[in-house]
């Protein structure tokens, strides 16, 4: 794995470092999936795009409405999943349906866990992922930071409140 540079080290010219960096998927053919830092950083951020495999044109509503009891429970158990495979424990986790300042519909999950960032050492993280589902797919962004971060929740507000879904022409 390749580390960056603590941002006070990096120089103006470098400022594509910041940038979010496309990560290698199991399925690189229905999936993109960017990353901001790395998991043992203060601040974790990712964008993870997938195509629905079968899209089915449904015509009714409780298909395709995110809210609905077993296509979320499926979603919650994506997620914990994927957190205990990046190497997460005592995971403690909420869900409601949520809308963006930009009326966006999306699913919102949050609540804690401890992260293993240092040696034999867990450490508390917030996390919030909001997943937008549509028919082509879904669009899942998962922030984490540390408890102590006195910075993170703010962070999570800006870009949660600004985030904006363009469509395709």
């Amino acid at each position: 794995m390749i580390r960056r540079p603590p941002r006070s080290t990096l120089s103006s010219s470098s400022a594509a470092s910041d940038v979010y960096k496309r990560q290698k998927l199991i399925n690189p053919k229905t999936s993109s999936l960017f990353v901001l830092d790395s998991i043992e950083s203060k601040y974790y951020a990712e964008l993870l795009f997938e195509k629905k495999k079968n899209e089915i044109n449904s015509t009714s509503d409780e298909n395709d409405n995110i809210s609905s009891k077993e296509k979320t429970q499926k979603i919650l158990n994506q997620t914990i999943e994927r957190y205990q495979n990046q190497g997460a424990v005592n995971i403690l986790i909420d869900a409601e349906n949520y809308e963006t300042s930009s009326s966006i519909p999306t699913l919102k999950l949050f609540g804690t866990l401890d992260f293993p960032k240092e040696k034999d050492k867990m450490i508390r993280c917030f996390f919030t992922t909001l997943i937008i589902d549509y028919k082509g797919g879904m669009i899942s962004l998962t922030l984490i930071y540390e408890k102590d971060d006195r910075y993170g929740e703010d962070i999570n507000n800006r870009i949660i409140n600004s985030m904006e879904l363009i469509k395709e022409l």
